[in-house]
């Protein structure tokens, strides 16, 4: 699989992403997705810090996932779970990479 690097913003901070040659549509789809959450949370919420507010914005896109499995019949459980796992691990990793420039409260 070919590989290539994306920069993008979300919530105002910079991250550098790889994604699939070919697979830059979704993904910045869900950066568009993210950043819009992250946003809507910052402005109607009293969180602080980076850190939090992407905390909320998991769960949040969480529970659509899951609302959405339980409607339409979608992924299972494991399946989601696997993906959540997946998407925590990599905010785990870019919140370390820039854990020099993070407001963490």
């Amino acid at each position: 699989m070919n590989v290539k690097s994306i920069d993008v913003v979300i919530s105002g901070q910079s991250y550098r992403l790889a994604v699939a040659f070919g697979d830059e549509g979704p993904l910045l789809q869900a950066v568009k997705v993210v950043d819009a959450e992250m946003s809507r949370i910052r402005a109607t919420t009293n969180a602080k810090g980076q850190e939090r507010v992407a905390v909320m914005a998991a769960i949040r896109l969480a529970a659509d996932l899951l609302t959405l499995k339980h409607t339409q019949g979608a992924p299972s459980e494991i399946q989601v779970a696997t993906q959540l796992a997946s998407w925590v691990e990599r905010i785990d990793h870019v919140l370390r990479d820039h854990e020099h420039i993070i407001d963490v409260p």
